[in-house]
């Protein structure tokens, strides 16, 4: 339940890329080509999301919640 949370923290494009590299388990490439972007694109704002889950997630964590 944190994780989905979480995720609502993020904008619709970076939840998209994280659903269909993590979720779904495309390639980068696979959804750079189907998204019309590039790779490094896809890399840098799978990056981004994952430092708000981080940021997130670890708030959460601090409060002693399990």
């Amino acid at each position: 339940m944190r994780i989905r949370k979480a995720m609502k923290k993020l904008t619709p494009y970076n939840y998209t890329l994280l659903e269909a590299c993590y979720i779904h388990n495309k390639k980068y490439k696979e959804v750079a080509e189907e998204l019309n972007v590039s790779v490094a694109a896809i890399h840098k704002n799978i990056v981004k999301a994952l430092r708000i889950l981080r940021e997130e997630l670890g708030q959460k964590g601090n409060q002693n919640e399990f």
